[in-house]
């Protein structure tokens, strides 16, 4: 907008004036006034008509036209930026060598399968059918998910739930998904309340104006906190504000010992008894009822793997629905909930509401945290005794000692369930799938690089220079894109589409088919013009080769089924199979289309609409017939006379003026009243 300014050289020099009327930081300033233009990025795409016109011009062809187009250049103007691109992630590459490589990738495959095997294996060990009898509370168990893995935990308590759905009776009980939330008492990383306010900062000399969202939304502290009005509407009529709601706002002047004293100021400018006052100032603060709910998306995050945790208790509950007489109880969605003794990481503002595992070193604390069950990484045969009561941090801290000690015990590890013996698993997969463990296993632990002291050193130093070697392939992928001639190969796929259905030869000469579509370039040309050639109008009336023709322009989705008349459902089926037909050969020349959409695309919405139009009905008489806006029937019917002009063209060009007289009394039959005015204010 500005470049307007001093344009074409008629002053000596532009003047640009913005006019601030708020607060702007530099840096927005400065990418307003020197920041770069936003890039023109060329749309250029191929259509059937290009082809087949490119085609009928001697000494040019599409290819050409494609070489030179102004997307090629855009994409050939990155190759240089392309080229230091892979020079540099080459010489990353190089850089990083390694003497044992070829060992490391064998070692490293052998730790990939046994990882995709582990994830299966956790799969079966998981399912509730097999799990949910050994959710006993006090059983050590330790919790996995994408990113961490946590120390050992007890099963406080599970839960399972039924959840039923909305389409609940149509589905297979069979096939409902079982969830299973378990209780984990956890050892999870120590949080410290005192710093959430470290967050906002409070410089001396601001003011914060705010609604009561201060109260609750806001979470800082202020000197001076001045309630400039004592009444407020809450949803209902006004009302003076509560003992709870005062104390929650004024409890912010003065925290956390930045100032010597917190002044809180009423301001009141209406008549306010004295108990009014006393109660506002002097009351009791709103009790704070827990309100917490248990929601999937609470714990199926997979991105930690906690340690050994114990089973506390579990609840196995039912949810029941409002129609649970009618409704079948063995479709419905499983879910168990478990509670888990864990230690987890000291929380910090930065956790939001994730429990982390406890660094080493640290002491972290010990939490009951809902886990669900597919989270659950290994289920040990040990179960321990906690206290009964874990809401004094002293219990808790007594179940993590027991923990300790059990893994003094063994040092390897709690002994395991056995998934065949124990757990009854007596599935073929599983069997083969614990096969294969064992035997990769057995091959890792002879490899040589298993007893390496460095192990950890190079693995890490191989996964880098994979990624260096990812990076510098897709590096090369872009390069290779940018030299190579874009829409070429859509540009060979298009024109194989046109010699299945016979438009031009294989040596590019233009069949009479190909003739018609040439002229055809505001509807889709294939089809219309496989109707002109099949006789599709032939026997239609100018009123009803519109109607038709109208498949092609509609875009509008009536909410009410379209009544087509009998006299167009013929030639609508029509229609239909040569789209298919089209659809077909299009698939079978590996072009991106779905045979559905691609029929779905030509609505018969206004079908009956335009035949009533072209009969002689009145604007509000069509605009009755359907619940489309008035403005998309103008718009469809405006483009529709535009398709019609273009038939005409194409009938012209092959010599058939039957067709070509059809077309243009249609148009004639279309071109009235207030669809075409020049404007719709005159």
């Amino acid at each position: 907008m500005s470049g307007r300014a001093g344009r074409r050289g008629l002053d000596d020099k532009g003047i640009v004036i913005l006019m601030i009327d708020q607060k702007i930081t530099p840096a927005v300033s400065q990418n307003y006034s020197t920041g770069k233009a936003d890039p023109i990025n060329s749309a250029f795409h191929l259509t059937y008509n290009m082809v087949l016109n490119l085609l009928r011009v001697e000494e040019i062809n599409p290819e050409y036209m494609l070489e030179r187009s102004f997307f090629q250049f855009q994409n050939q103007a990155s190759i240089p930026d392309l080229i230091d691109k892979v020079t540099e992630k080459q010489k990353q590459y190089d850089k990083l060598s390694l003497d044992q490589e070829k060992s490391i990738a064998e070692y490293c495959g052998i730790r990939a399968q046994l990882d995709l095997l582990a994830a299966k294996f956790r799969g079966f060990i998981t399912r509730p059918e097999y799990l949910k009898p050994f959710l006993q509370p006090g059983r050590l168990v330790k919790v996995k998910t994408e990113k961490h893995e946590y120390d050992w935990g007890i099963i406080v308590n599970f839960k399972h739930n039924t959840a039923k759905g909305k389409k609940q009776k149509e589905e297979n009980p069979l096939t409902a998904e079982q969830a299973i939330i378990v209780d984990i008492l956890l050892h999870v990383k120590k949080w410290e309340p005192s710093d959430l306010d470290t967050k906002f900062p409070c410089p001396p000399g601001e003011a914060l104006f705010a609604t009561e969202t201060f109260a609750m939304g806001l979470n800082m502290p202020a000197r001076t906190v001045v309630f400039t009005n004592c009444q407020k509407f809450d949803g209902k009529d006004f009302r003076f504000i509560t003992s709870g709601e005062y104390i929650q706002m004024s409890g912010r002047a003065g925290r956390r010992g930045l100032d010597d004293k917190g002044i809180v100021i009423l301001m009141i400018d209406q008549k306010i008894t004295p108990a009014v006052v006393k109660t506002t100032v002097q009351g009791k603060a709103d009790p704070i009822n827990s309100a917490f709910h248990l929601t999937y998306n609470m714990v199926k995050t997979e991105k930690h793997e906690y340690d050994w945790g114990i089973i506390v208790n579990f609840k196995h509950n039912t949810a029941k629905g409002k129609k649970q007489k009618e409704e079948n109880p063995l479709t419905a969605e499983q879910a168990i909930i478990v509670d888990i003794l864990l230690h987890v990481k000291k929380w910090e503002p930065s956790d939001l509401d994730t429990k982390f595992p406890c660094p080493p070193g640290e002491t972290g604390e010990v939490e009951v945290v809902p886990v669900l069950h597919t989270l659950i990484n290994q289920i040990s045969s040990l179960r321990v005794y906690y206290p009964k009561d874990l809401r004094p941090p002293d219990n808790r801290k007594s179940v993590l000692k027991t923990i300790g000690e059990v893994k003094k015990r063994f040092p390897e590890g709690p002994p395991l369930l056995n998934p065949i013996k124990d757990m009854k698993i007596d599935d073929p997969v599983f069997k083969k799938c614990v096969e294969n463990i064992k035997i990769l296993e057995e091959k890792l632990y002879e490899h040589p690089l298993h007893k390496d002291e460095n192990r950890t050193t190079l693995i890490s130093a191989y996964e880098k220079k994979q990624e260096y070697l990812e990076e510098l392939n897709s590096a090369k992928a872009e390069l290779k894109k940018a030299k190579s001639i874009l829409h070429m190969d859509e540009l060979k796929k298009r024109k194989r589409v046109l010699r299945r259905l016979g438009y031009c030869t294989t040596s590019d000469v233009i069949h009479l088919k190909g003739r018609i579509a040439c002229e055809l370039s505001s509807a889709d040309e294939l089809l219309l013009t496989e109707l002109i050639f099949n006789g599709v109008f032939n026997s239609l009336s100018a009123e009803q080769s519109a109607s038709l023709v109208s498949c092609f322009v509609c875009d509008e989705n009536a909410s009410q089924d379209s009544n087509t008349g009998e006299e167009l459902r013929g030639v609508l089926r029509q229609l239909q199979e040569f789209a298919r037909r089209i659809a077909k050969v299009s698939i079978d020349c590996n072009m991106q289309l779905d045979e559905d959409e691609y029929v779905a695309k030509f609505k018969c919405t206004l079908m009956d609409i335009v035949l009533a139009w072209c009969k002689g009905a009145t604007f509000l008489d069509i605009c009755k017939m359907t619940d489309v806006f008035e403005g998309s029937i103008i718009r469809c019917i405006r483009r529709l006379e535009e398709v019609l002009r273009q038939l005409c063209q194409a009938a012209k060009s092959i010599g058939n003026t039957d067709l070509e007289e059809k077309f243009s009394s249609a148009i004639t039959m279309l071109k009235r009243d207030i669809i075409f005015a020049a404007s719709l204010y005159m």
